[in-house]
């Protein structure tokens, strides 16, 4: 059973899907999702030669074929999906993290005179994009704390930089307060975000 309909639709929202069901000469397809011009096709028998016949008879064009097995796990689009016990779970792929990751450690080596408040905007920015691609219901407290440990270290490592000849305490008192027994990044009335699921 999948959830919230495989989920792509938080991802892309200009992508479609619909659900057909097929029978091919020595193949059948139980199910497949078409999403723009991406086909996932769910099948137990799987057999290049029917599917390449299939999308030929159609008057389409195969250009990139992948076979995954869903016992073992595959990525698509951020997410990876694998099969047990009759069921299909998805997680926010590896891969994605790391790309997510990479991102905003490229973006602090690149705004090193930028301002405090804008680094603190952008971060909000690409934050709320991600997790909002992303939906809370599929991350889990594990990884809500590795996303805001490396946050908060990156940003961290970038305000030393930035202060050379400061301290610590000079640093924790210009840039943070407290609140509700939590140590908030602040800079002029704005606070930056972190990963809440």
């Amino acid at each position: 059973m999948l959830q919230y309909s495989i989920s792509v639709k938080f991802l892309i929202e200009c992508f479609f899907y619909f659900f057909l069901c097929a029978t091919l000469v020595q193949c059948t397809f139980n199910k497949y999702f078409v999403f723009s011009n991406i086909f996932i096709i769910n099948s137990t028998n799987l057999n290049f030669q029917n599917i390449y016949h299939f999308f030929f008879n159609s008057g389409l064009t195969l250009c990139y074929f992948q076979k995954c097995m869903l016992s073992i796990g595959f990525t698509f689009l951020g997410w990876f999906y694998i099969s047990k016990n009759n069921f299909i779970y998805q997680q926010i792929s590896e891969q994605n993290i790391l790309s997510h990751q990479f991102e905003i450690k490229r973006f602090f080596k690149t705004s090193g005179n930028s301002s405090i408040d804008f680094v603190i905007y952008f971060l909000n920015t690409k934050i709320s994009l991600w997790t909002s691609a992303f939906p809370i219901e599929f991350c889990s407290f594990k990884l809500e704390k590795r996303l805001n440990t490396y946050l908060f270290w990156r940003f961290w490592y970038f305000l030393k930089k930035k202060h050379k000849s400061k301290g610590i305490q000079w640093i924790r008192h210009k840039y943070y307060k407290k609140l509700n027994n939590k140590w908030i990044l602040n800079m002029n009335c704005i606070n930056l975000i972190t990963y809440q699921f």
